[in-house]
Order: C-alpha cells, then structure tokens, then sequence
C-alpha cells in the first residue's frame, strides 16, 4: 500500500515537471539545455508541500513559477539544483504572468475579506491593488500586457496603470475547480473542471 504522503510527494513532483516540460517548450528549450535530473522525486520536500498539489504554473523571467493548493510560490530554473520556494507576505490564490512580469494575487488565511494583487519587484511583492472580496470567490486572474484583470464569482476587476473599473458579470462563475480562463475584449471564457 502507497503512503499518502509519498504519492502527494511523488503527485507534487509529476505536476511540476509536466508544467516544467511545457513551460520549456513554450520558452524554446531544448531538452538537453536543461538538467531534468536535478528534480528527481527522491529530492526532500519542505514539510509545507508535503500535502499541496500544483494548481497553476507560469513562466517568466526565465523560470518556471508554481503556485500550490497550500497558497505556497516556488519557482524552477534551468540552473538551479532544486525548486525554491519564495516568500510571499500572504498565501497566494493565483498566479500570472506576462513577459517578466509575475503577479500573484494573496489573501488573508481564513475567510478572505480582500483580495491584494502583487507584482513581483526584485525580490519582493510589490502590491499594486486591493481589491474587496465581497464574499465572492476568486475565479481566476490574467496579466494583459498593459494591466491585471481579475474575475470573482460575479465580478471582472480590470486594473490599469490609470485606474481600474469593476464589471458585474451577467451569470454567476463557480470559483472552484477552475482550469482555463480566457478574455477577449468583450467575452470571459471559463472552463471548469
């Protein structure tokens, strides 16, 4: 019989080299540029991940960033021995990026009351905007070239260098399970799990 914690920690593992292996290939790696033997499931885990699964993975400024179901930021690098975790002041919810841009969106342990969009600057957060939560889940956030848009159970929060506006959404979204979400100028396009 599997331990738990070992099939959580082997889980862990599979997730982050499957988002590594397409993070690779979207960036324009080539298998033999990067040392896929560094991240072998035997490497110890920090006890914090021990039961968290990848929820979302990005890449920018020439890493592979993963954020967990325990609200935890660790990244990937070509040469790197092993995944660091980055510190973050609060768990994070989700996870964008664009170009080399990587924004996180946090909350408060419990109950979030406020949802606080963070860039990541050198090597801190920087954050940008805080955003009531209204009782509504977060569904998911995206990083356009020019702002942040986040999109609640029943709201579109764009976030501009300007200013930002909040747009009902004419149908309430689930907020969980979520696996894709996609904006066009007029539309927000949600596959769920």
């Amino acid at each position: 019989m599997l331990d738990p914690q070992a099939a959580s920690r082997a889980a862990f593992w599979i997730a982050g080299v499957v988002a590594l292996a397409l993070g690779l290939l979207v960036s324009g790696f080539r298998w033999e540029d990067f040392p896929l033997g560094h991240y072998e499931a035997s490497a110890p885990l920090p006890r914090t991940a021990h039961n968290a699964s990848v929820e979302r993975a990005v890449f920018a400024q020439d890493r592979l960033w993963l954020l967990t179901s325990a609200g935890e930021v660790w990244t990937v690098s070509k040469n790197a021995p092993a995944p660091s975790r980055i510190a973050i002041p609060e768990p994070a919810a989700e996870l964008c990026a664009d170009g080399d841009t990587v924004v996180a969106v946090t909350t408060p342990a419990g109950s979030p009351t406020t949802y606080t969009v963070r860039r990541r600057v050198g090597l801190d957060w920087q954050a940008i905007a805080a955003v009531p939560s209204r009782n509504e889940g977060l569904v998911g956030v995206q990083c356009p070239a020019d702002g942040v848009v986040l999109v609640t159970a029943q709201r579109l929060v764009d976030l501009r260098p300007g200013g930002g506006r909040s747009l009902a959404l004419s149908h309430r979204v689930p907020s969980a399970h979520v696996n894709v979400l996609h904006l066009t100028p007029t539309h927000v396009f949600v596959g769920v799990n």
